[in-house]
C-alpha cells in the first residue's frame, strides 16, 4: 500500500478510527450464574441468590435491558435522521445563497451595458419614450381638469 501511495496522498484506514461510545451498562456473561449480568449487579446476584433464581431474574433483566437498548438505538437513529435533515436544509440554503450571489454578480455586470436586447426585453427605448409622452399628456389633462 505504501509503495502505491503518491506524494502527499493520505491513506485512509479501512474502518473509522473514531472513538466509539462505550455503553456503561453492557451485559457480560457470568459463568457462575450461567446468565448475562450487569457489571454492578454481578457480585450481588452471586452472593444473595441461588443460581436458578438469579438466572430467572437475569433473563427478565436481559429482556428489559434489550427493550431499553432497542429504544435507545431508535432514539439515536431519530436524532441522527433529524440532524441529517437539518444539515440538508442548511446545505440547500447555503447553495441558494451562493446561487443568489452569482445571479446578482451576473446582473451587476450586465447592468452597466445599457443595450436593448430585443429578444429578451419587449419594452425597448421606443416604447419607453411613448409611455413617457402618454404620462405627460395625462398629467396635462389632469392639470386642466383641476384648474376648471
Amino acid at each position: 500500500m505504501a509503495s502505491q501511495k503518491k506524494q502527499g496522498e493520505r491513506v485512509l484506514p479501512v474502518r473509522s478510527t473514531r472513538k466509539r461510545r462505550q455503553l456503561p451498562d453492557m451485559l457480560y456473561y457470568d459463568e457462575n450464574t450461567d446468565s448475562y449480568v450487569m457489571p454492578d449487579h454481578s457480585q450481588v446476584s452471586i452472593s444473595s441468590k441461588t443460581p436458578s433464581q438469579s438466572s430467572s431474574m437475569n433473563s427478565d433483566q436481559v429482556a428489559n435491558l434489550q427493550g431499553e437498548h432497542a429504544r435507545e438505538l431508535r432514539i439515536q437513529e431519530l436524532m441522527e435522521s433529524k440532524l441529517h435533515h437539518i444539515r440538508k436544509e442548511q446545505r440547500r440554503q447555503r447553495y441558494q445563497r451562493l446561487q443568489w450571489m452569482q445571479d446578482y454578480q451576473e446582473w451587476d455586470k450586465s447592468e452597466d451595458q445599457d443595450q436593448w436586447n430585443s429578444d429578451n426585453e419587449t419594452f425597448g427605448p421606443a416604447e419607453q419614450a411613448s409611455a413617457i409622452l402618454d404620462a405627460l399628456r395625462f398629467s396635462e389633462q389632469f392639470m386642466q381638469v383641476e384648474q376648471t
